[in-house]
C-alpha cells in the first residue's frame, strides 16, 4: 500500500529527531536567503551548518555589543 504524505512527513520528522535535529521555518528577506544559500553552495556545506555557524556568530556579536553597551 502506498504511504500517504502524512506518513512520509512523520517518518522524516522522526528521523530528524533521532539525529538530534529540529525542523523549523523562518522568514528572511531575499538578500539574506541568497547570502546564506551562497555561503552553503560556495563551501559545500548544508544550509543547516551555515545557519548553525551564523547563530554562533550572532551570539558572539550580540554578547560583545551588550557588554560594551553599544552596537556598531
Amino acid at each position: 500500500m502506498a504511504k500517504t504524505r502524512a506518513d512520509r512527513n512523520r517518518r522524516y520528522r522522526e528521523g530528524v529527531a533521532r539525529r538530534g535535529g529540529v525542523n523549523f521555518g523562518a522568514v528572511v528577506d531575499r538578500a539574506t536567503a541568497a547570502r546564506l544559500r551562497g555561503l552553503a553552495r560556495e563551501h559545500g556545506e548544508p544550509l543547516g551548518e551555515v545557519l548553525k555557524l551564523a547563530s554562533l556568530l550572532a551570539v558572539r556579536e550580540l554578547s560583545s555589543t551588550t557588554q560594551t553597551g553599544s552596537a556598531e
